[in-house]
Formats: structure tokens, sequence, C-alpha cells
């Protein structure tokens, strides 16, 4: 994500929270090789310009939901409320 790429993820916990479908990746089901093929070929038939969109919202979203200026704050949080 921070590398501006398109994200092609499972619908698991942990990874459909990186990807907003159709915005800066797509989420497929769990152990569905047709759906991941197809998918594949969906990204491959993005014009450059909505390839480029896509990996900048990425980036966007990595820096806003997961950079240490987003964690470190929340974590530091639950450190100081567990040892009051």
């Amino acid at each position: 994500m921070s590398m501006e790429k398109i994200i092609l993820t499972t619908d698991n916990v942990g990874c459909r929270e990186t990807v907003e479908d159709g915005k800066n990746g797509l989420i497929i089901p769990v152990r569905d090789a047709q759906a991941l093929a197809d998918a594949m070929r969906q990204l491959t038939r993005l014009s450059p310009a909505k390839r480029a969109q896509m990996g900048h919202y990425s980036r966007q979203k990595a820096i806003q939901e997961f950079s240490d200026d987003a964690v470190l704050p929340v974590f530091m949080s639950v450190i100081q409320s567990s040892i009051r």
C-alpha cells in the first residue's frame, strides 16, 4: 500500500481492513481460485490512469490508517489504561 500499489486480497480478518473494494484494490472470497483469476484479469484491464488512481488511494489509506502516527497513539493509550 505504501508503495502506491493496488491490493488484491481475500475476504479475511486483517486483510479486508486494508482494502476498500474497487477503490484501492479488490477483495475476493477465500480459497476461490476462479475469483482470484477473474480479479487478476479485471486489474489487467484497468487503464494506466485508473491504476495510478487506485495506487495513490492505497498510499493515502496506508498513511491515514496504518502509519506510526495513526497507530502508536492508540497503542500507547491502551498501554497507559492497562497500567493504571
